[in-house]
């Protein structure tokens, strides 16, 4: 009887045990971010990589984010699988980032992100994560000198330009604090480099959830 209980127990410590790990791993799905995003063809990221990203060993060159954990992915979801078509207005780096800001030129859905862009290099966690592209083209614009023409009806960037005509541009940026994504970062004062593309350099994309994208294309929709 002793035996067949501790048996007995044993089983249902397993059993509550693997119960628990799904459930944790459920919590974890449902609590995990998700964004909507332009995601690059593989032969553009390709070209992304070989470019642009100088071998780093935290590249991502990998999407353009239209929405970032949206509430809901309904008003989003008619346009998964659609072809965008981006162009690269500019770059700019610093010792922990690089990303490059982009112009829609094809695009049926645009993204809630000032200055839409392509992250090419991010640290794989904490406050220089791929978020802190958003930061670092929200410093130029505050304490550069780069200026960002915007489209009048989409209210999105159109080209930039440096006043002196030129089209790089290294320099100091102070010290910035961001209050816009919770919960907040004193970043240190930097160093970086901006260059503009002369030449029209385009990607083809395919917007996307994230968890849908395969690498090569948009393979699911949500049920009706």
């Amino acid at each position: 009887m002793t035996g067949g209980m501790k048996r007995t127990f044993g089983e249902f410590g397993q059993r509550s045990i693997a119960i628990l790990l799904v459930l944790g791993l459920i919590g974890f799905c449902e609590s995990s971010p998700l964004w909507i995003a332009s995601f690059l063809h593989p032969k553009d990221r390709e070209q992304c990589i070989r470019t642009l990203s100088e071998n780093s060993s935290l590249v991502v060159c990998d999407h353009s984010t239209i929405v970032f954990n949206p509430a809901s992915i309904s008003p989003w979801e008619p346009y998964f699988g659609e072809d965008e078509t981006l162009q690269l207005l500019g770059c700019v780096e610093d010792t922990k980032a690089k990303a490059c800001m982009v112009r829609v030129v094809k695009a049926n859905v645009l993204s809630t992100n000032t200055y839409p862009h392509i992250t090419i290099v991010a640290q794989p966690s904490g406050p220089y994560a791929a978020l802190y592209s958003n930061i670092l083209w929200t410093r130029m614009v505050a304490d550069s000198p780069m200026k960002v023409v915007m489209d009048p009806v989409t209210k999105k960037p159109l080209h930039i330009y440096l006043p002196d005509g030129n089209t790089t541009w290294e320099g100091h940026l102070p010290a910035f604090y961001d209050n816009e994504f919770p919960p907040g970062h004193l970043y240190a004062a930097t160093n970086a480099t901006l260059w503009i593309f002369k030449e029209v350099v385009q990607f083809s994309c395919t917007v996307c959830l994230d968890t849908f994208w395969n690498g090569a294309s948009c393979n699911q929709k949500l049920d009706n």
